[in-house]
């Protein structure tokens, strides 16, 4: 969508009206999963806080008194994350200012303590504790890389210690990259 909205790359057509290019997004009702992806733009790409995309499409597209335009829980929370993603995972955009504030006389007043500049800036690279990625987080949250760690009980009055067996399932990996059970 970006590079349609931005003149890049190979277009279906050249432009009519001088580069100004529009992006048509439609749902059944127009307002729920368009407006999560018109939200989850305006946070991505032009840097708006999840609240302000949220009011201004609602504020565009729907009438006084009807509600707002993304009101689905799960809608809601996407584009919250898309938020969380642009500003915690991707890093801070230019633009954006970062400062230090603190409470002083006694608790009355806030005082601004520094405006981190751009020479400042730090770039941290490197992988997340564990380095192996989403898939491997997920499959020990569905219990994959816990199997050596099951403590099994022949009666509920006692708990044996884990086995030195190996499991009888284990996760692999498919072509397509999903984890499945042997």
């Amino acid at each position: 969508m970006r590079n349609w909205l931005e003149g890049k790359g190979d277009g279906e057509g050249k432009d009519q009206k001088g580069g100004k290019r529009v992006v048509v997004v439609h749902c059944k009702a127009g307002k729920g999963r368009s407006g999560t992806m018109a939200c989850s733009y305006l946070i991505a790409e032009c840097g708006w806080k999840a609240s302000e995309a949220l009011a201004r499409f609602t504020e565009r597209r729907m009438r006084p008194g009807f509600g707002q335009g993304v009101s689905i829980p799960s809608q809601l929370r996407w584009v919250g994350y898309i938020e969380i993603m642009e500003v915690h995972v991707w890093g801070l955009r230019d633009g954006v200012r970062v400062q230090v504030e603190g409470y002083v006389d006694e608790g009355k007043t806030i005082k601004l303590f520094h405006v981190f500049t751009k020479k400042e800036r730090v770039l941290v690279e490197g992988d997340t504790p564990g380095s192996g990625g989403i898939k491997n987080m997920l499959s020990d949250m569905a219990g994959f890389g816990n199997q050596d760690k099951i403590v099994t009980s022949k009666s509920a009055d006692r708990i044996e210690e884990p086995s030195t067996k190996k499991p009888t399932t284990r996760a692999t990996e498919t072509e397509y990259g999903r984890i499945t059970r042997e």
